[in-house]
């Protein structure tokens, strides 16, 4: 990355933070924030937090994009026990939000499994 032309045309505004964003100083504002994170995976306070943490760096009409895997919702949701019920209050969660608003969604068929690409605007 480093020896990258459009990393070093960039460096100084890029900054990479490894470790869980929650743990992430509260000292610049960001335009935009592209997520990783696999909400799918978490419990919806733990989403929760992510998506606050977000709201709280985000300078106003911050956007947020961030991927989920077009199937697992319907899939997880499925399954018995805590698995199932963890995922269907996640997308309860997730639903009812007032931390970011849905703009656009684009689904990359070729990436496996197909992922949905979700754009937001993070409200203030």
């Amino acid at each position: 990355m480093a020896s990258d032309p459009n990393y070093q045309k960039h460096q100084a505004r890029i900054k990479i933070f490894c470790g869980p964003v929650q743990y992430l100083p509260n000292i610049e504002k960001f335009d935009l924030i592209i997520s990783s994170v696999p909400f799918f995976n978490f419990f919806a306070d733990l989403t929760k937090s992510i998506l606050e943490k977000y709201q709280q760096i985000a300078k106003p009409h911050t956007k947020l994009k961030y991927f989920q895997y077009v199937a697992f919702k319907n899939i997880l949701k499925t399954f018995p026990g805590l698995t199932g019920q963890r995922v269907t209050d996640l997308v309860t969660y997730l639903e009812n939000q007032q931390i970011c608003k849905p703009t656009a969604a684009k689904i990359v068929w070729l990436n496996f499994p197909p992922a949905q690409i979700i754009c937001c605007s993070i409200l203030q």
